[in-house]
C-alpha cells in the first residue's frame, strides 16, 4: 500500500506554499502552468491522493498528477490507489452499521528519522523522538498508549494526524502543578524549553488553537511566550482572549525585550537569558467580553466601551450555574443570615459538594462537578474546622481527589488577602473561592462606612477578576428584629455592599430548633423567584423540606414567649370565634393589658398557621403550630 508520504513527496516537488488545512488535508499554490496562482487555490489529500483546484478547475489524482509532470505513475497504482476511484468511508471500515477508523501507529516511521537526527542536538530532542527528513526536523505526536500518532516535518506538513493537537500535552501529567505552564509558539521551542520549564506549543504555530484543556487551571499561572514579531502577538493576544472566555482565566504574556531583533524566539537564545527575561517581564493579559469570534468592546480604564452596533451584534451568554439557582458561575455572592443558622455547615456542605463530584446539593444540580474550592476560615480555627469537615465529608463517598482546600485562622483581626494570594499564586487555583466570613476577613472595623466596604468589595473583585473565581462570601445579619423575616435591609454593611453583591441568599433561622428559612434576596445575572424555603439542618447536614407559605412565615419568626401568651387564648376559644370573645378572654387572662394589645395581639396572630380568617371579623382556629417533630416528619 503507498503510503502518505510518498504521496507528499509527488505533490511537494510541484507544489509551493503547502499548508495543512486538516487530517491529510492540504492547500497550495496551483501547480498546473496555464494558472499563474496567487493565492493557494489548489487542494489535495495524501490519503484518498486526490486533487482539486477551486481557480482553474482542474482535478484527478496522484497518477495523473505524476502523467502530468512527467514522473513514474507506478508507485500509486495499489488496492488503494487504482484508477480515479472514490475510496468507500473514505478508507474507513464500517463493521456492524458503525464507521471504525483503523488505528494510525507512525512509530516506526517516527524512529527511522530520528535515527537521521546525528548527535548535534540536546538530550530533550532524544528523549521527545525528534528526527530529520529532507533537511527539516520532524517532530513525532503521541498518544496516551506512547503511540506516534502524527508526525510534523518542521514548518512544511503533517504524516498522520495533525488536526490541532498540543505538543508535549503527553507530559502534561508529568509537570509540576506549583510552577507556571509555558505556552510557546513552535515545537523546537518547546523541545529547547522542557530542560527549565513546563511547556506545551500548538501543532499550528501562533495562527490556530487547539482544544483548550481544563489542566490548565492547575498550574501556577499559564504564560504564552509567542515569538517577537506582530503574528506571535496577534496570536497570544488570541490565545489568551480564548482561554479567558472557554476556561474563565486570566492568563500572562511573556515580554520580550525591545533591543530583540524581529521573529527572536527560544530557539535564538542559546542559554535562554532572554527567554528567562521575557518571563519575568510578563504581563497580565487584559480579556475582553465576546461571543465566540466577535470581540465585544475595548478597554478604557477600568471600563469596557461598547458600540450600539457591536452590541446588537453579539449575543450575551447564558447564565452558567455552579449550582443550579443556588450560585451562577462568575458572580460575586453573599450567603447573609442571623446568628445561630448555621451559615458556615452551609458554605461547607456547598463547596464539599462542588469539590467531590456531587450531582446535587440540597437537590439542586451540580452541573460541572470536580471544580477546585478553596474554602477560607477567618475564626474557628485548626480543631473546629477539622470537627467540621469530618462530620461533613462522612455524609457523601468523600473522594480525596484534591479539589478541596481549606485555610484557617483564629478570630485574630487582620486583613486577609495578601496571604490568600499567596495560597492561590504557589499553591491551588480555585474556581469557588469561599470566604467565611467577610466581617473576620478585614482589619475594617465599620462595616456602615463607604469607605470600608469599598476596601473589601475591591479587594474580593481582585480575586474574581485575577483569577476568574466564582465568590462566595459570608455575611451576618443586623442583631434584633428577628420578626422581619428575609430582609436583605437587615444584613450588615453600609449600601455599597448590597449594590455590590450579585447573587444573595439570605438565611434564617426559627422558633423551631435547626429549621431555617432560605431564599433568594437578589440577583443580577437572572430571574429568580422568591420562594421561601424551609430547610432542615439534620445531623450537621442541610436538606430541603420545601416551600413555605407566606402568610406562615411569622409563625416560624414569633418568638416562643408570644405564640405560648397567643395560644393560652386560643385554647380557651371554641374553633369559630369573633373579635369581642377573643378580647373577652384576652381580659381575663391578661387583665394588666389594655384592649389596643389585644388588638394588637389578633392583628399579628392572624398572619401565622395558628388562625384562619373566615370573613371581615370572624376567625377559626388554624393548623396545629409545626414544632420540631413536625419538621422531622416533612
Amino acid at each position: 500500500m503507498t503510503d502518505e508520504m510518498t504521496v507528499m513527496d509527488l505533490y511537494e516537488k510541484y507544489c509551493d506554499r503547502i499548508k495543512s488545512t486538516g487530517s491529510s488535508q492540504y492547500t497550495s499554490l496551483c501547480p498546473f502552468p496555464d494558472h499563474p496562482d496567487r493565492n493557494p487555490s489548489f487542494s489535495f489529500n495524501t490519503l484518498s491522493t486526490k486533487y482539486y483546484c477551486f481557480g482553474c478547475s482542474v482535478s484527478g489524482n496522484a497518477i495523473t498528477f505524476a502523467q502530468f509532470f512527467g514522473e513514474d505513475p507506478t508507485p500509486f497504482y495499489s488496492d488503494d490507489y487504482k484508477s480515479n476511484r472514490t475510496l468507500i468511508n473514505n478508507g474507513k471500515t464500517t463493521v456492524k452499521n458503525k464507521t471504525v477508523t483503523p488505528k494510525l501507529d507512525l512509530t516506526d516511521k517516527a524512529e527511522e528519522y530520528h535515527e537521521n537526527l546525528g548527535e548535534n542536538y540536546d538530550n530533550e530532542f532524544y528523549a521527545q523522538r525528534v528526527g530529520w527528513h529532507k533537511k527539516r526536523l520532524t517532530f513525532p505526536y503521541f498518544n496516551n498508549d506512547g503511540d506516534v500518532i502524527g508526525i510534523k516535518h518542521h514548518k512544511k506538513y503533517w504524516e498522520g494526524d495533525g488536526e490541532k493537537k498540543w505538543y508535549l500535552e503527553w507530559m502534561l501529567d508529568d509537570y509540576d502543578r506549583n510552577e507556571p505552564l509555558i505556552i510557546c509558539e513552535g515545537e523546537k521551542d518547546a523541545v529547547i524549553m522542557l530542560k527549565k520549564y513546563n511547556v506545551l506549543s500548538g501543532s499550528g504555530g501562533c495562527s490556530t488553537i487547539p482544544g483548550l484543556l481544563n489542566s490548565f487551571k492547575e498550574f501556577k499561572k499559564p504564560i504564552i511566550l509567542y515569538d517577537k514579531d506582530e503574528a506571535g502577538q496577534i496570536g497570544a493576544d488570541k490565545l489568551a482572549q480564548a482561554i479567558y472566555d472557554e476556561l474563565n482565566l486570566i492568563v500572562d504574556i511573556a515580554q520580550w525585550g525591545d533591543e530583540l531583533p524581529n521573529s527572536f524566539d527560544p530557539s535564538d537564545d542559546k542559554d535562554l537569558v532572554e527567554t528567562i527575561k521575557a518571563i519575568n517581564n510578563r504581563q497580565p493579559f487584559q480579556p475582553s467580553k465576546t461571543n465566540g469570534k466577535q470581540t465585544v468592546g475595548k478597554q478604557t480604564g477600568v471600563f469596557e466601551v461598547i458600540t450600539d452596533i457591536e452590541a446588537t451584534n453579539t449575543t450575551p451568554k447564558p447564565t452558567e450555574w455552579l449550582v443550579e439557582n443556588v450560585l451562577p458561575k462568575g458572580s460575586n455572592s453573599i450567603l447573609a443570615g442571623t446568628t445561630g443558622s448555621k451559615k458556615s455547615y452551609y458554605v461547607m456542605q456547598l463547596g464539599m459538594s462542588v469539590a467531590n463530584g456531587e450531582s446535587k446539593f440540597m437537590g439542586h444540580k451540580i452541573p460541572n462537578p470536580n471544580l477546585k474550592v478553596l474554602y477560607v476560615d477567618t475564626e474557628i480555627g485548626i480543631d473546629e474546622l477539622l470537627r467540621r469537615y469530618h462530620r461533613l465529608k462522612g455524609k457523601i463517598d468523600w473522594q480525596d481527589n484534591g479539589d478541596w482546600m481549606m485555610m484557617t485562622k483564629s478570630g485574630v483581626t487582620v486583613d486577609i488577602w495578601d496571604e490568600v494570594h499567596n495560597v492561590i499564586e504557589n499553591r491551588f487555583k480555585p474556581d469557588l473561592l469561599i470566604i467565611d466570613s467577610l466581617y473576620n476577613s478585614t482589619a475594617v472595623d465599620d462595616f456602615s462606612k463607604p469607605t470600608g466596604i469599598s476596601r473589601v468589595t475591591n479587594a474580593l473583585c481582585e480575586f474574581k477578576d485575577r483569577y476568574g473565581c466564582t465568590m462566595q462570601t459570608v455575611g451576618h445579619f443586623n442583631k434584633g428584629n428577628n420578626e422581619l423575616g428575609l430582609d436583605i435591609s437587615r444584613m450588615n454593611g453600609a449600601s455599597q455592599l448590597q449594590n455590590w453583591i450579585e447573587w444573595n441568599i439570605l438565611m434564617c433561622k426559627t422558633n423551631v430548633p435547626n429549621f431555617n428559612l432560605w431564599k433568594v434576596g437578589k440577583t443580577r445575572h437572572t430571574y429568580h423567584d422568591e420562594s421561601i424555603i424551609g430547610i432542615k439542618f439534620n445531623d450537621f447536614w442541610f436538606e430541603t423540606t420545601g416551600v413555605v407559605d407566606e402568610e406562615h412565615v411569622k409563625g416560624f419568626l414569633t418568638s416562643e414567649q408570644k405564640k405560648a401568651n397567643w395560644q393560652t387564648i386560643l385554647d380557651d376559644l371554641p374553633d369559630q370565634f369573633d373579635t369581642s370573645m377573643w378580647k373577652n378572654v384576652f381580659s381575663t387572662k391578661f387583665p394588666h393589658l389594655t384592649d389596643r394589645t389585644a388588638e394588637n395581639w389578633l392583628r399579628s396572630c392572624k398572619e401565622t398557621p395558628l388562625v384562619d380568617i373566615v370573613k371581615t371579623g370572624i376567625y377559626k382556629k388554624g393548623l396545629t403550630l409545626i414544632d420540631e417533630e413536625n419538621v422531622e416528619e416533612s
